[in-house]
């Protein structure tokens, strides 16, 4: 039952982590268009990356006490 709860938890934080990266990089590219040269656009979305890579890591840590199967399934 541990390993259920260790393995949707890190494949939840896994997929948040992902959209959320996706969005903001998207975001940074579609503010970075309008922006005249030398701006930055990632100032602005600093937390949602920050966000993001923290979601990432919560998930490959927690991947680390998942027991894999004998068998590789």
């Amino acid at each position: 039952m541990k390993n259920k709860v260790f393995s949707y938890l890190s494949n939840g934080f896994l997929i948040i982590g992902t959209a959320i990266g996706i969005y903001v990089l998207a975001d940074i590219f579609l503010l970075g268009r309008n922006l005249p040269a030398g701006a930055c656009p990632i100032t602005d979305n600093r937390p949602w990356l920050i966000l993001a890579v923290i979601f990432l890591i919560l998930s490959l840590a927690l991947s680390f006490f998942e027991k894999k199967s004998p068998t590789g399934q």
